[in-house]
């Protein structure tokens, strides 16, 4: 008998961390409460299956293998402080339709977006291209901010510094978790720990 490893929200139920399932055990929620509200239709159900044959995830009960492509969009002569999700509709739009079409015709079911996107457009890509996005946060690799003064190297020993990490995970979380076309959260990103 296959166990279902999951958590309460819908339709993120991929245990990452655990600072992924202490952010999910904070938020509780109603699962799809957005969608239900809306009239659209219910959120996929995703999964993380463990049985005899190994851990899988499901959508809707199906096995799902993401074929998936890191995604940033920087036009030309732009640097890496560039927010492209400032542009205009019309720009992201154009740049999206362009892109993910590309994508699409590739194969791919999934892409990993930094924190930046907003759910406008994680459930334009997924509505319009049938492509989930995986949520990455960076979790301080970059630096943190903490009582106003920036440290380029986040501190993770220092109590402050973990707690503002974890509430930008806990707000992201907030700000996604009945969007459609989210598929999981990725925490972390090229951190080295050193003892």
């Amino acid at each position: 008998m296959p166990s279902v490893i999951s958590t309460q929200l819908r339709p993120r139920r991929f245990r990452l961390s655990v600072v992924s399932v202490a952010v999910l055990i904070c938020l509780g929620g109603t699962p799809g409460l957005a969608a239900q509200q809306s009239g659209d239709p219910p959120l996929p159900e995703i999964e993380l299956i463990a049985d005899d044959s190994g851990i899988r995830l499901q959508v809707d009960g199906d096995d799902f293998m993401v074929l998936g492509i890191n995604w940033d969009y920087f036009p030309r002569g732009t640097t890496y402080n560039y927010n492209f999700w400032t542009e205009s509709d019309d720009l992201i739009k154009a740049a999206l339709d362009r892109e993910m079409g590309l994508a699409r015709a590739m194969g791919v079911n999934a892409i990993r977006a930094y924190v930046g996107i907003t759910p406008q457009w994680v459930e334009y890509i997924w509505k319009n291209y049938g492509i989930y996005t995986v949520l990455n946060h960076a979790l301080g690799r970059y630096g943190v901010t903490v009582n106003g003064v920036f440290d380029a190297n986040t501190n993770y020993a220092d109590p402050e510094s973990r707690a503002v990490v974890l509430a930008e995970v806990e707000d992201m979380v907030r700000e996604f978790k009945d969007t459609p076309g989210v598929l999981m959260w990725l925490l972390g990103n090229e951190r080295e720990l050193y003892t």
